[in-house]
């Protein structure tokens, strides 16, 4: 069995982040502070990060050799007219590595998400917190129309929320 060890203020922290979740999403609690409610009511756009992209035809191999998966948690597949297909995360490399299929033989389009959750930039991150908990995913697409704006992750909620507390 394994053990997971969290740094103490970093426990504290994912706490009262999932907390503050917890309250908007069941709406048993009122938000208790200004800088709450200052960062539910905050735009899309202000946690928006330039999404990084591969094309359908990409190997996974090409995939796992070409991304910094410590440093981002997803790719955007795309076709040649910059079209969304789908949404490779981390767990989808996991699973991938998995099968047990030749990663230079399987092409990301066939291991990508293709339940695409999209927000527009205006939205709130409130709605994008709804959207995410109600489809149990950790990515949402931030799209003006079929084109991609950038990707808003659970993380880059949490990160936001912690600046404020």
């Amino acid at each position: 069995m394994t053990r997971l060890i969290l740094n103490p203020l970093f426990a504290y922290h994912l706490v009262t982040c999932l907390t503050v979740l917890a309250r908007l999403y069941l709406k048993y609690e009122p938000i208790q502070s200004i800088q709450e409610l200052n960062m539910i009511q905050a735009q899309v756009s202000d946690l928006c990060r330039p999404a990084r992209t591969v094309n359908t035809d990409t190997t996974v191999e090409n995939v796992l050799k070409d991304i910094n998966w410590s440093s981002i948690s997803c790719v955007v597949v795309t076709d040649t007219d910059k079209n969304v297909i789908g949404i490779i995360t981390e767990q989808d490399m996991i699973y991938a590595e998995s099968i047990g299929i030749k990663k230079s033989d399987l092409k990301a389009w066939e291991i990508c998400s293709k339940r695409l959750i999209r927000v527009s930039p205006e939205d709130t991150v409130a709605g994008a917190m709804k959207l995410m908990i109600d489809n149990k995913v950790h990515h949402v697409l931030v799209m003006t129309g079929d084109y991609l704006e950038g990707v808003i992750s659970s993380f880059d909620v949490m990160k936001e929320f912690m600046k404020e507390v």
